[in-house]
């Protein structure tokens, strides 16, 4: 059975859109948005980079201002639907570009939880993306936001792995020939969102990219934590910041 169900879909008007829903609304939000998922990481920024005052009160999500060019945002659920949505709604308030800073599983034992790792393409193993793109697109992220994220992490001090990353719903059902397989192909990381960023992205014409820092190491084998799970992520906020306001100016 081919997915989406419906042949013909990506060529098909929506019924609803981020414009009917945002119609009449006037707010807009700076031009870039860090995307986190984990939560106490998300609470650790709004406290160390914000005012703490939510500058949207529009829509799903909690989001703050960190300069003119730069919001965080945090709250509003986990894996590839609600990631969509967020890409659709805030690019029609005025969001360029977006950047996932958050955890992954890690298929490469090599990698060290100092290390962060930024995505240069995603398998397409979640459901979202496929009613954005046609089943043979690839799943990438902006070529020019990646290779700036490689920079600035690494003048930042940070030994930058790149590779690509595997987005699936199913965080439960990651099998055994699944991760011997991907662990083969050279994949780097798991995690539940970047595929569907980079596919909405494309569809509605934003730059986008992902920065993971090491949550836990899946193998064949066994799940493995770190004792510096997500450890890294504070570090890393500021390069990111830095990056995505320079992408936007």
């Amino acid at each position: 059975m081919p997915f989406p169900n419906f042949e013909g879909k990506h060529d098909a008007q929506s019924v609803f859109t981020p414009e009917d829903l945002l119609a009449g609304v006037e707010e807009t939000l700076p031009p870039a948005l860090v995307v986190c998922y984990q939560d106490a990481f998300f609470r650790e920024v709004v406290e160390t980079y914000t005012d703490g005052n939510t500058i949207s009160d529009v829509g799903m999500g909690d989001i703050y201002r960190v300069n003119d060019d730069v919001a965080v945002m945090g709250n509003f659920g986990i894996g590839g639907p609600a990631t969509a949505g967020l890409v659709e709604e805030k690019s029609e308030l005025g969001v360029e570009a977006f950047c996932i800073l958050g955890g992954a599983g890690c298929l490469d034992p090599s990698i060290t939880p100092d290390q962060p790792v930024v995505a240069t393409r995603a398998i397409r193993d979640e459901g979202a993306s496929y009613h954005y793109q046609p089943p043979e697109a690839p799943a990438e992220p902006s070529p020019a936001l990646v290779d700036s994220l490689n920079s600035e992490l690494g003048a930042a001090g940070h030994q930058v792995v790149t590779g690509s990353t595997w987005t699936t719903d199913a965080f439960f059902r990651e099998t055994v020939p699944e991760v011997e397989h991907y662990t083969e192909q050279g994949v780097l990381t798991v995690e539940m969102e970047a595929a569907t960023l980079f596919s909405v992205a494309e569809y509605v014409g934003v730059d986008a990219a992902a920065v993971f820092a090491i949550g836990d190491y899946v193998t064949a084998d066994d799940r493995t934590v770190p004792e510096a799970s997500l450890g890294l992520l504070p570090e890393l906020f500021e390069p990111v910041v830095g990056t995505l306001s320079a992408s936007v100016r």
